[in-house]
C-alpha cells in the first residue's frame, strides 16, 4: 500500500500501518486519528502525514537510527516499546506533545517544538528520553510501580533564540 486517504471519515480512524513499507501519503479525516507505524514505515522519508483536522497522534513501535517524520496537523506522538533512536522533527513542527510509554525505550527527539513531554513507564531505569527543544513548558512523569520510583533518566536542552 502506497497511500491512505481518509480526509471524508469524521470519526475517529486508528490506522495500523505498521507493515507498510511502502508508504509514501496518509491524510486523516476530521476525528481523532491515531497512525501506528513502525520504525521504517513511520519514518520514510517520502511518507508525509497529514492529520486532518482535530488532535491527531502517531504512535511508533521500534524506531532505530535516525529519522525524520514528515507531517501536519499531527499534535501528539508516542514512542511504545522496543525504540532506540533519534526522531527528528524539523518537518513536523505541528507536533506539541511526546509521550514515552512502557519499557525499553531510548529516545531522543530533535528539531521540535514540543510543550510537553509525558513518561508514563514503571520501570525508569530501561527508559532513557533526550529532547531538544525551546518550548518544552511540561514534564509529566508517571511510574505505575511506585514501591520502586527512582528518579527518571531524562535531559532537557533548551536552545536560546537569541544565540
Amino acid at each position: 500500500m502506497e497511500s491512505l486517504d481518509a480526509s471524508g471519515f469524521t470519526g475517529n480512524l486508528t490506522a495500523g500501518l505498521k507493515t507498510s513499507t511502502q508508504l509514501k501519503s496518509v491524510k486523516g479525516g476530521s476525528g481523532k486519528d491515531l497512525f501506528k507505524v513502525n520504525g521504517i514505515a513511520g519514518a520514510n522519508p517520502d511518507l508525509v502525514i497529514d492529520g486532518g483536522a482535530n488532535d491527531d497522534s502517531i504512535e511508533f513501535e521500534n524506531l532505530s537510527g535516525t529519522r525524520r517524520l514528515n507531517s501536519s496537523n499531527v499534535e501528539n506522538v508516542t514512542f511504545v516499546k522496543g525504540n532506540n533512536g533519534t526522531l527528528d522533527l524539523a518537518n513536523a513542527q505541528d507536533v506539541k506533545s511526546v509521550t514515552v510509554v512502557e519499557n525499553n525505550n531510548t529516545v531522543n527527539v530533535t528539531n521540535s517544538a514540543i510543550t510537553t513531554l509525558n513518561i508514563d513507564t514503571d520501570y525508569v531505569e530501561n527508559t532513557r528520553v533526550n529532547v531538544t527543544t525551546a518550548t518544552l513548558d511540561t514534564i509529566n512523569f508517571t511510574d505505575r510501580d511506585l514501591s520502586t520510583y527512582r528518579v527518571p533518566n531524562f535531559a532537557t536542552t533548551k536552545k536560546n533564540s537569541r544565540q
